[in-house]
């Protein structure tokens, strides 16, 4: 068995390569970029992150107003709702008006003041329960995910 040892296969080295690509610098578009440009974008840059700064300022000034707004409607609301439940405890019956959180909705019971019996409820027991269960099929019928 003979074995061959030609050193004229062997693949060269491959450090010239690597060395004139380390000492040549170039930007991804083989051209470097010009410090005027460069300028610019950082002038444009800061003009949108002052413009930025405004809008959002104005923004967060409008959702304090709303929020104030909200809070003083539900202050008016809540004393109209308490004069008209004194306003109608002078009658023969007496009415009370209730806030339902889960359907964001007003009901009002009538009722009579000796024996206490529900005379008018509107919307009436039955509607409410149909509006709740409906509430309970949107999370099952329609998915949030996108």
């Amino acid at each position: 068995m003979t074995i061959n040892s030609d050193a004229s296969t062997a693949p060269a080295p491959a450090t010239g390569l690597i060395q004139s690509r380390v000492n040549s610098p170039q930007t991804s578009m083989g051209q470097k970029t010009s410090s005027k440009s460069i300028d610019a974008i950082t002038r444009r840059n800061e003009a949108t992150k002052v413009e930025l700064g405004e809008q959002s300022a104005k923004l967060l000034s409008s959702q304090e107003k709303s929020v104030e707004h909200l809070h003083g409607l539900d202050a008016q609301l809540a004393e109209a709702i308490k004069t008209l439940n004194d306003s109608l405890s002078r009658t023969p019956t007496k009415a009370n008006i209730s806030h339902d959180d889960v359907l964001n909705r007003f009901i009002v019971r009538i009722a009579d003041k000796e024996s206490g019996d529900i005379v008018r409820e509107i919307p009436s027991e039955d509607l409410l329960n149909f509006a709740r269960h409906l509430e309970r099929l949107k999370g099952i019928l329609f998915d949030k995910k996108v």
